[in-house]
């Protein structure tokens, strides 16, 4: 019986020490900003492209710069959300990991080890409030959820304390 009540004890304590802490959160927060801009910068690249060859054969006739007139178009910043949006949602809700939480071992999850389903990403995402939810990992260092964990219910684990 008393093994028992200690290995009760040793899951619920290794439970809480496998969540990722602040500063391993914040570093992934901005390996994951260089990831989307550099993903965006490609877009862009691609969007003005396209544009170009819409001028070439007289599609479009833009006034000034194709930069200029790029900027200005819906349709163009329409896509730089989605995939601002996308990467996050995708990742989280199909992977369970952007690329920079895949390489720092982490991995967002439900407290049942499956993936988050997609209205948990965008509850995370909403309520991450660009990184700031993080700050409640300082406070709350026991439990080691942030904002946007505890509004989605899931958790960020680290995949080395996993293995």
């Amino acid at each position: 019986m008393g093994y028992f009540i200690g290995l009760i004890i040793m899951e619920s304590v290794s439970i809480f020490t496998r969540r990722v802490g602040f500063f391993r959160r914040m570093i992934a927060l901005s390996f994951d900003a260089i990831v989307v801009v550099l993903l965006e910068i490609a877009l862009a690249a691609i969007c003005l492209g396209l544009v170009w060859i819409a001028c070439q054969i007289q599609w479009i006739k833009p006034v000034g710069d194709l930069e200029v007139y790029l900027g200005g178009q819906g349709w163009y910043q329409g896509l730089i959300w989605i995939l601002f949006f996308g990467y996050y949602l995708y990742g989280w809700s199909v992977h369970g990991q952007t690329i920079a939480m895949h390489l720092l071992r982490m991995r967002v999850q439900n407290i049942d080890h499956s993936n988050i389903s997609f209205t948990q990403a965008v509850i995370r995402f909403s309520t991450a409030m660009f990184g700031l939810g993080n700050f409640i990992v300082l406070v709350d260092a026991a439990q080691r959820l942030a904002l946007q964990d505890r509004w989605a219910n899931c958790e960020v684990i680290d995949l080395n304390d996993a293995d």
